[in-house]
């Protein structure tokens, strides 16, 4: 957080030293994306429930009470983020110019006209919207800019980004150190995480640290972008210019568009929208329209043993791995299961055999080091020797994967792995990939609820199953 506080301050700086309107408006977005970036990783703490007085058993619960707790705290929290939404999940912000004037008005902003109209305008003032009848004017977080000044919905004015960075970033470091009192206060056990022990060997100078993780982490890295120039393209090739959809998660559209083209029925939707079509196909089991939508994951601080399960999921999934070939592992980190890390005795068992199972590697890299010396290629050499030494490293190795899937095969994989019955660790991935996923298409997997295991853990249940 202290890097980006650092960055975003340095960003602002050099924009109100550049002379170029251009660049000095790039300069500011980078401030922006700086500024959020800090907020990020607060609400996602609270979201894996490191901070204490936000323990809620559903992360996603955790991350809106503790945000509620920062809004009033940061000036012009909501307006920061919808500028970095527009700039980099939507169209892009386009640097002001002064040789004109120009204003931008950003949505999805969709005007339905029924028995009346629908109007907006852009003023000195902001935008102002006007509907008669039936009508209706639909905005998901819009965001409104004139000659490089971003209207403010709070205040009612248009603000430069120089004037609105200022009073975010002044109230940031009291924000901190709050937030880091709140992590600093939680108590883990066992206390000692991690084991340093002296290296000898050339390539491992100093002392080597192996690090115990107790916790995965997931990661959304991306997510569908629908064109919905060519969906209206569509539906007025085949008279369905009437047809519109009360979502704008592409996510959501994409399902709801397939499921709809099947029997073309654009032309009479079902009463309830979006989220009442996507739960008529749960409920008949229509699932092949699903596999339309695909997430991409990063998922770290895992085992090999994690791993060994998830990709035996192949159909709808494809994943990309961390390569024990090129990468070092005499620096690897360890994942040990919260059953034996709550026990003192078991804990000395378990750190020990890891601690004897990586001395045997940086041993075997040594010796086989030496033993390929002949190969001139030194990239070839350490995967020979690396390749081999990793026949020591247990289970318990942490790894990284990405992983890319469709939704249908994501229920699939969460009925099967947040089930009371499967393994913890890929219990709690699957867990915190429902999280992330409920938020970002509620429709699709709104169904699930979270219910509490005698062990502390927890699992899901749906009634719409093997969709």
């Amino acid at each position: 957080m202290h890097e980006h506080y650092d960055r975003a301050r340095w960003f602002l700086k050099l924009a109100t030293q550049c002379g170029n309107p251009s660049g000095r408006f790039r300069l500011l977005i980078a401030s922006v994306y700086s500024a959020r970036a800090i907020v990020e990783i607060m609400l996602n703490a609270a979201k894996i429930q490191d901070l204490v007085g936000f323990e809620n058993k559903d992360g996603s619960k955790s991350y809106k009470e503790f945000e509620k707790t920062l809004v009033p705290r940061l000036p012009y929290y909501s307006l920061i983020e919808k500028i970095r939404i527009h700039d980099f999940h939507r169209f892009g912000l386009i640097p002001p110019n002064p040789n004109r004037k120009e204003v931008f008005q950003g949505g999805p902003v969709k005007l339905i006209a029924r028995k009346g109209a629908a109007v907006m305008t852009l003023s000195p003032t902001g935008p102002q919207t006007t509907v008669t009848g039936a009508s209706q004017i639909k905005e998901q977080r819009p965001l409104c800019m004139a000659d490089g000044r971003f209207f403010d919905d709070d205040r009612g004015k248009y603000l430069l980004p120089e004037d609105i960075l200022e009073a975010f970033l002044n109230t940031v470091p009291d924000v901190i150190d709050d937030f880091e009192r709140l992590v600093s206060s939680r108590v883990y056990e066992p206390a000692d995480t991690s084991i340093t022990r002296s290296g000898t060997d050339d390539a491992h100078e100093g002392s080597r640290r192996m690090n115990i993780i107790r916790r995965p982490s997931v990661y959304l890295v991306g997510r569908q972008v629908l064109d919905d120039d060519e969906v209206a393209r569509f539906l007025e090739d085949h008279d369905f210019n009437d047809w519109s959809t009360d979502t704008d998660i592409p996510a959501e559209v994409l399902p709801e568009v397939a499921g709809r083209l099947c029997y073309m029925s654009f032309s009479k939707p079902r009463p309830g929208g979006n989220e009442a079509y996507l739960s008529h196909i749960k409920q008949v089991g229509h699932g092949s329209v699903l596999e339309h939508t695909v997430f991409n994951f990063i998922i770290t601080g895992v085992s090999r043993s994690f791993t060994h399960e998830l990709v035996r999921h192949r159909a709808g999934f494809g994943y990309s791995q961390l390569s024990q070939r090129y990468v070092d592992e005499s620096v690897a980190d360890f994942i040990e299961p919260a059953c034996i890390a709550d026990d003192p005795k078991l804990h000395e068992t378990w750190q020990a055999a890891v601690e004897r199972a990586q001395e045997a590697y940086v041993k075997l890299i040594e010796g086989l080091q030496d033993k390929f010396a002949s190969v001139e290629d030194r990239t070839l050499r350490r995967k020979m020797a690396r390749q081999a030494a990793r026949s020591v490293l247990p289970n318990a190795t942490e790894t990284k994967i990405f992983v890319t899937a469709n939704a249908r095969s994501l229920r699939h994989f969460i009925e099967l792995r947040c089930n009371e019955h499967a393994e913890v660790e890929i219990r709690e991935v699957a867990a915190q990939i429902l999280e992330i996923l409920r938020q970002e298409a509620p429709s699709i997997f709104g169904d699930y609820e979270f219910f509490d295991l005698p062990d502390g853990t927890r699992a899901v249940k749906t009634p719409h199953t093997k969709v």
